[in-house]
């Protein structure tokens, strides 16, 4: 853990500077789409299933009011795609802010010496830096730390909304929701972890190959190691294959662990909220907006499950960039130093006597020759 927190914080700190309040806005933001959308869905189960019962005789059919519920539908339905629109929006523009500067501080710590002459040595590396490397760290804020916030809103707005009926049912639901929905994402990170560092060699390794094979095709077919450079093409792309089909199997793995975590929590608070209903403490919109909510709780954790799959590849990521984004300041002897003359010759200006006394001998000795 403590490793974990040294290779991310040069990273997180990057993200803090360039833009925290579009960060938290675009948090926020997301969290605010997923409580419209739980509250859509919930108060549409309350209002068909109370229309309903109201329509069993004339006088609560005369007397249902349904232009409240209907009304608050709509501001939800239109509310969730305005909270959708302007997360997209913001929690993107935030990202490629922070990677902007990402690459600033990037180039800022290859211009040390001795840093671009190791990687240009290794030009598919240098590529593989610019452009995967920093790629993989947009997945640590769209796709774990956005989905995280709200995910965990989601679970408090569950929890107080059933507490409201029942308060251990709201701690019950709250505690199952955290610990499913995180625990199921960490054993998903952890089962990637070794699938996504093969995933990234592997890659690495076939740019590299590839480039070696374009840029040196002259000079492998002079040493007749044409065929043994494409194999090992080969190899390393079947290397690939094998660990991206590791990472889909530990995704529908998680995958159906999230919908078995929906189904046991939508089973027991059927039940729960159907013995409620029997003993007259809720009625049955209540109880049906509380299957709604449970149903529609699970969901911002399962879109958990894909960025906690990619944040090893964010980490090695990390541990790449880090060193290179607060260069340290160069030793002493490490730049070159050239010593300029004080007073230099410049034609018809004077200055530089040295240059022009060897110059008045090289005109006594002429005219001596002639």
């Amino acid at each position: 853990m403590r490793r974990l927190v040294r290779d991310m914080a040069p990273v997180l700190a990057l993200f803090a500077c360039e833009g925290r309040r579009r960060l938290w806005t675009g948090a926020a933001l997301a969290a605010a789409t997923v409580l419209a959308g739980i509250a859509l869905l919930g108060l549409s189960g309350w209002f068909i299933t109370a229309t309903a019962i109201a329509g069993l005789t004339t006088a609560t059919a005369l007397a249902f009011d349904v232009f409240m519920p209907s009304s608050g539908i709509r501001l939800l339905a239109l509310g969730r795609t305005a909270a959708r629109y302007g997360e997209r929006l913001v929690t993107h523009d935030a990202t490629l802010a922070v990677l902007a500067g990402l690459r600033e501080r990037l180039f800022r710590g290859w211009a040390a010496p001795g840093a671009a002459g190791a990687l240009m040595l290794r030009p598919a590396r240098l590529l593989f830096r610019l452009t995967v490397d920093i790629d993989a760290l947009d997945v640590l804020y769209l796709r774990v730390l956005v989905p995280l916030a709200a995910a965990l809103v989601t679970a408090l707005a569950a929890g107080v909304t059933l507490g409201l009926m029942q308060p251990l049912f709201g701690l019950a639901v709250l505690g199952f929701l955290i610990a499913a929905g995180i625990g199921l994402a960490l054993a998903a990170a952890r089962a990637a972890g070794p699938g996504m560092r093969r995933r990234a060699q592997a890659t690495e390794t076939l740019r590299a190959r590839v480039i070696d094979l374009m840029q040196g095709q002259t000079e492998l077919v002079m040493a007749g190691r044409l065929g043994a450079q494409r194999r090992a093409i080969a190899a390393a792309d079947a290397r690939l294959a094998a660990a991206e089909d590791r990472l889909n199997r530990i995704d529908l793995l998680a995958g159906f662990g999230y919908g078995a975590a929906s189904a046991v929590l939508l089973a027991g608070v059927l039940v729960v909220a159907g013995g409620l209903a029997e003993s007259g403490r809720i009625g049955a919109p209540v109880a049906a907006l509380a299957l709604l909510v449970a149903l529609a709780a699970v969901e911002p954790f399962a879109q958990l499950r894909r960025g906690a799959m990619e944040l090893p590849r964010s980490l090695i990521s990390a541990r790449r960039l880090g060193p290179r984004l607060d260069p340290a300041p160069a030793p002493p002897g490490s730049y070159t130093h050239l010593t300029l003359p004080t007073t230099p010759y410049v034609e018809g200006l004077g200055g530089g006597g040295s240059f022009k006394k060897k110059k008045k001998k090289k005109r006594e000795r002429r005219g001596r020759i002639r």
